[in-house]
């Protein structure tokens, strides 16, 4: 995260983590502008946070940040049926990533079909699928709710 404040100024970060009651930021840290004013602090975000940075009297609004799984490649691809394609992704280092399935004859909304894959530690993610009948799928993050996260349609060929 990043921001900018008055050169050489102390920036105090105030962090909420998902779920916490919503006046509760009582993690926080401190960084340093530079002498041009800019400041940057690492967060691994391996669940959702807000937060907002004060220098002295000032407050920013409050950002809010949810990490999302991202499957890599393009929105739609052929397949050749009972073949094995790879799917990749990112997500947070070693975070379970869901890969959630339709199935053809299914209601549109039912994702039911559920794998799993645990991101490595540079939070890259790989799993194998055996293309035996047409796919649509998305995936989502331990800390996303619902349908969330890159979507791609799998068509496969005849």
């Amino acid at each position: 995260i990043s921001g900018t404040a008055p050169a050489n100024a102390v920036v105090t970060l105030h962090f909420r983590k998902a779920g916490a009651p919503s006046i509760d930021f009582g993690i926080r840290r401190e960084v340093r502008a530079a002498q041009d004013g800019t400041w940057s602090r690492p967060l691994l975000a391996n669940i959702g946070y807000g937060y907002f940075a004060t220098v002295g009297t000032g407050r920013s609004t409050i950002v809010q940040l949810q990490p999302v799984a991202t499957l890599a490649g393009p929105t739609s691809r052929v397949v050749p049926r009972n073949k094995i394609t790879t799917l990749t992704g990112s997500a947070v280092p070693g975070s379970t990533v869901y890969l959630h399935f339709h199935r053809p004859g299914t209601p549109a909304a039912d994702y039911s079909l559920v794998r799993s894959v645990v991101a490595d530690s540079r939070g890259q993610w790989s799993r194998g699928l055996l293309a035996s009948v047409d796919y649509r799928l998305f995936v989502s993050g331990a800390a996303a709710d619902g349908p969330v996260g890159a979507r791609i349609f799998l068509v496969q060929g005849r």
